[in-house]
């Protein structure tokens, strides 16, 4: 006699989505464009470099004061048939061929490949994270631990990303800084919180007192 397995519909909901979630989401709601199935993984979907980099011009300034950063990256962008060479220790931005169309309900999760980071690359530092609302291709933060220069060749499949249920849709889905990007972004950091603070429709949808003159 076999027991049937009920699952706790709460469980239900914060599951990550299979390779078929993932191929229906993407076909009936555009989850990642442009959509090549065979880019699909069990849990995942692969995602490839795209042909914008930014890096880093050390002339520029002494130090990065996080009150108020100052940008120090140059645009660099490569030919479908050319690569953009990362040196043994060095950091730099790039981005996805693949744009992302996150739901409200859904939380994407950026990851590197198995043997990409076999190859001493690393694709993200802290930023691996996707809020449910997002709109755009996904920024990397590429840095070379290879002790020679990689080769990084635009279309290459550069990371995987997967995607979980929410238990909830969210009140107030992402629409930041980074939304709808084109390219590569750079940091955007130091915002005043008193902006922040000021933004009354976040506070009237968590049901806190709105301030007066935002």
């Amino acid at each position: 006699m076999q027991l049937g397995f009920r699952m706790n519909p709460v469980l239900r909901l914060l599951m990550i989505l299979s390779d078929n979630d993932i191929y229906d989401r993407c076909l009936e709601h555009n989850l990642v464009e442009p959509f090549k199935p065979n880019l699909i993984q069990p849990a995942s979907i692969d995602v490839r470099l795209g042909n914008h980099f930014k890096i880093f011009q050390r002339d520029k300034t002494n130090v990065i004061d996080f009150r108020n950063p100052v940008d120090i990256t140059k645009d660099v962008w490569v030919k479908d048939d050319e690569y953009f060479l990362l040196h043994p220790g060095e950091f730099a931005l790039g981005v996805t061929y693949e744009r992302l169309n996150i739901p409200s309900d859904l939380v994407g999760r950026l990851e590197g490949k198995s043997s990409i980071g076999r190859l001493g690359l690393f694709i993200h530092v802290t930023a691996g994270f996707i809020d449910p609302g997002f709109k755009g291709p996904v920024t990397l933060e590429m840095y070379g631990l290879h002790p020679l220069p990689l080769m990084l060749w635009p279309r290459m499949e550069i990371a995987q990303i997967s995607f979980q249920q929410m238990v909830r849709p969210a009140a107030k889905p992402y629409n930041g800084r980074y939304q709808n990007a084109k390219g590569v972004e750079s940091s955007k950091y130091g915002r005043d919180i008193t902006d922040v603070l000021r933004d009354n429709r976040a506070r009237e949808v968590f049901g806190m007192p709105t301030v007066e003159g935002g």
